[in-house]
């Protein structure tokens, strides 16, 4: 059984209710920056396990390539069930990418004050139609991938 943390209480003599309120908002703030530290450092956490991920899968692609298609023999098992899994695992790879891709943007955007603009400049723009029709491409793909595969 996990034991549970223990507690400080502090007792801080203050003058007046408005300092009392302004500690209190800043005491908040505080746990609010320690909580998205936290979060931050999950999230990049799981970025560099699936920046390892990637580097495997590029590796195992590689090889893949290198030695050609010498492994598959006339398994007719493997050679019908590779493309499904490739086609799959693409479509997921894809999916993730534009996720990754729309967070950062979103993020920079409008969570992050540092990261701000006045106004987003043409290149933005641009990359944000080429991300919706991508996206839209990607979503048409998949219906027909999904209707060919129903059948």
């Amino acid at each position: 059984m996990p034991m549970q943390p223990g507690y400080t209480l502090l007792i801080i003599p203050l003058h007046s209710s408005l300092e009392a309120t302004s500690f209190f908002l800043w005491l908040k703030r505080m746990k609010e920056l320690e909580q998205q530290r936290d979060v931050l450092w999950h999230g990049l956490e799981m970025v560099d396990r699936a920046r390892n991920w990637y580097h495997q899968e590029i590796h195992g692609v590689d090889q893949r390539l290198r030695h050609g298609s010498e492994g598959l023999g006339d398994n007719d098992y493997a050679s019908n069930s590779l493309p499904n899994r490739v086609s799959l695992l693409q479509d997921k790879i894809q999916h993730v990418n534009y996720c990754l891709c729309d967070f950062i943007s979103n993020a920079e955007r409008m969570l992050l004050p540092h990261h701000r603009t006045a106004q987003p400049d043409a290149e933005h723009l641009s990359r944000r139609k080429d991300r919706r029709f991508q996206q839209r491409t990607l979503d048409s793909l998949k219906q027909q991938n999904y209707f060919l595969t129903k059948v």
